[in-house]
């Protein structure tokens, strides 16, 4: 597939998250250079509902590559985006999953009760990759 094929098939099937179960397998069963298109695709999203859905099409490549992007996730003023990021990268269990979810607990928040909310969150995810979820890791 041509890239220019490759991002229209993108844009179809982003398209049709949410309504289309069939969009969300399309995307992750492709697996030739989408990931690249599917970064950009969630940066240029307005929508936080449709940022979410991208977000977790990326994640669900399992492709630790996709690391920076839920990192930056974490961030997105969403709470739905930011906690698909947390479910993805407790989903990698990945050694710098931890290391970014560490870094994140000093996220600031206009709310303090919306800091705690997500430190609590964090906390949970980083105790899935550290013993439970997945079993001990050590890390």
């Amino acid at each position: 597939m041509q890239p220019r094929d490759l991002e229209d098939y993108v844009a179809y099937h982003v398209a049709r998250l949410g309504t289309d179960e069939n969009a969300f397998f399309a995307l992750i069963d492709r697996m030739d250079g989408i990931l690249p298109i599917l970064t950009r695709t969630f940066r240029s999203q307005r929508d936080p509902s449709r940022r979410a859905c991208v977000l977790e099409v990326i994640w669900q490549h399992r492709d630790p590559s996709t690391i920076p992007v839920l990192a930056e996730a974490l961030l997105d003023a969403s709470p739905q985006v930011w906690k698909e990021a947390l479910n993805g990268l407790v989903a990698l269990d990945r050694p710098e999953c931890v290391s970014v979810l560490e870094a994140g607990r000093s996220r600031r928040f206009d709310s303090d009760t919306d800091g705690v909310y997500f430190r609590e969150l964090v906390d949970e995810a980083l105790e899935q990759l550290r013993h439970g979820f997945f079993g001990e890791k050590g890390w």
